[in-house]
């Protein structure tokens, strides 16, 4: 389950953050992987999913 939530982030970043594509393959790749981890933790939180990405 969560994979498939990491991955479905993944998607809405690239829908909610369309200037994403502009950016050089290394700076698109650590933004997507940011914003990706912070949405699965928040969306995880929201559905009582426990997500290992961000936790410490």
């Amino acid at each position: 389950m969560l994979n498939f939530l990491y991955e479905a982030c993944h998607a809405a970043v690239l829908r909610c953050v369309p200037w994403i594509d502009d950016l050089d393959e290394d700076e698109h790749t650590a933004l997507d992987e940011v914003l990706a981890r912070l949405l699965e933790t928040e969306v995880a939180d929201l559905i009582g999913l426990f997500a290992h990405s961000l936790r410490v």
